[in-house]
């Protein structure tokens, strides 16, 4: 169930918006591959029924969408609907699925609702609560599979990797203090009994997305602009999940026409080619299948976000058995211990 949770210039090339701070440069590491061609999932029918304006953070700005969170309602997906209606709530989640598959949503997808705990993952998750009970389960057929289309749909939408590093539960939501898991409340849905092996193999047979196919080359490409949004997907109208700016070195691993697929902050993000040039770098690749990024060169340091098995990142410099990395549109760092070097 939900919990409560409270610059620079920018250029995209040829019809995109430029503004000057600065001399810029960029490095950015591009897959020698073309684009997927698998078709993007549709969007299921929903219906809408609006969360109370005290439940959730409007927003007029892209958020950065990096993860969807599973939740279940412990009660009927009605008296979910019901509460998120409640002012007196203080809580609430994107969609509600109920048992025979009906889908509510209820907060716009470009708003911030208020169910992880977590308030990062609220700033950057879409979250879905299910009719069932982390104790007993209860989930239907019908909710995996019009769950599943949904997900498939919102990954395609907004660059998300169809894996469980960005398909959690709320159980796996971090505690915003450290000390332990299923946001600030520690909550355990969806619980034991929603098969993920079920639910992954349904979200993977809609639609396109997934993780590129290796190509035979990295090349190290330099950005000459102020500073480059980098967006949810492949054209101006995606949203922006953030910058790059001078000097920062990224990892991209497809394209789609003069768009290029980045591995920005433990997702993916694409950004404009046109200010491209190629350069040489080394890269780091990621061989855990969670590991965070912190602030400084120190595991007391503040942990910031996670990097993935198989994402790459440019080395930049090191601290005893730290490598610094941009991740984000920040300097950060990641222990070396699970990376492996990539030369270019």
């Amino acid at each position: 169930m939900s919990s409560m949770q409270r610059g620079a210039g920018r250029a995209e090339g040829r019809g995109g918006r430029v503004a000057q701070v600065g001399v810029a440069a960029v490095l950015i590491l591009v897959w020698g591959v073309a684009a997927g061609t698998a078709e993007a999932a549709p969007k299921p029918v929903t219906s809408w029924v609006p969360a109370s304006h005290a439940n959730y953070t409007p927003s007029t700005l892209g958020r950065g969408i990096q993860y969807v969170v599973i939740h279940d309602t412990e009660g009927s997906g009605v008296g979910a609907i019901s509460w998120f209606q409640n002012p007196a709530a203080h809580v609430s989640a994107h969609y509600v699925i109920l048992g025979n598959g009906h889908i509510t949503q209820m907060v716009a997808d470009k708003d911030t609702a208020w169910h992880s705990g977590n308030s990062s993952y609220n700033a950057h998750s879409i979250g879905i609560e299910h009719a069932g009970f982390a104790a007993t389960g209860g989930f239907t057929e019908v909710e995996y599979a019009k769950s599943a289309a949904l997900v498939a749909w919102i990954c395609d939408h907004y660059g998300i990797p169809k894996d469980r590093h960005h398909i959690i539960g709320h159980n796996e939501v971090p505690d915003p203090d450290g000390t332990g898991f299923g946001g600030a409340n520690h909550h355990t849905d969806p619980g034991p009994h929603w098969n993920w092996t079920h639910f992954m193999s349904l979200v993977h047979g809609h639609g396109g997305g997934g993780s590129p196919a290796p190509g035979p080359s990295l090349k190290a490409l330099k950005v000459n602009t102020v500073g480059l949004n980098v967006r949810s997907g492949a054209g101006y109208g995606h949203s922006i999940l953030g910058f790059v700016f001078e000097g920062q070195v990224y990892v991209s691993h497809g394209a789609d026409g003069p768009w290029r697929k980045i591995w920005y902050k433990g997702n993916s993000g694409w950004v404009q080619a046109y200010y491209l040039s190629q350069v040489h770098a080394t890269a780091r690749k990621v061989t855990a299948p969670h590991v965070d990024v912190r602030t400084g060169p120190a595991a007391a340091a503040a942990a910031v976000g996670a990097a993935h098995d198989g994402e790459l990142y440019v080395r930049t410099d090191a601290s005893g058995d730290w490598q610094h990395i941009f991740y984000g549109g920040a300097k950060r760092w990641l222990k070396e211990a699970h990376t492996t070097g990539v030369g270019l």
